[in-house]
């Protein structure tokens, strides 16, 4: 919990068991047993489990607002446009920088005429 930025605290919160984790843990303290009695055994543990906490995850997923993307849609190409913007005149004035380094090369190669 102290990892989450703070802006998502307050948000829904969804916790999962590793399933895995408790299959390792059971096999580890069946030590005693054959390894064909651990195999058989592995996924009886934590299985039921993950199992009711996927149904858990799926009826909230279910019970979600569908959110409209149009509104991210519309953000994202605002964003492509002014950063295609942003490019542009970047490259414009590159150019207009290395005009006026040109033109001052000239002006002091430029030698006026004696009168």
């Amino acid at each position: 919990m102290d990892t989450i930025p703070d802006i998502l605290k307050d948000a829904p919160q969804f916790s999962l068991d590793n399933p895995i984790a408790y299959q390792k843990r059971y096999v580890k303290s069946m030590g005693g047993r054959g390894k064909k009695e651990r195999q058989a055994d592995l996924g009886k543990p934590g299985a039921e489990n993950a199992l009711g906490m996927l149904a858990e995850l799926l009826d909230w997923l279910d019970g979600l607002e569908p959110q409209t993307t149009a509104e991210s849609v519309s953000l994202y190409d605002k964003s492509q446009a002014i950063g295609a913007k942003t490019t542009n005149i970047l490259a414009q004035m590159d150019q207009a920088m290395k005009m006026q380094a040109t033109i001052d090369e000239q002006k002091r190669g430029y030698k006026r005429p004696l009168r």
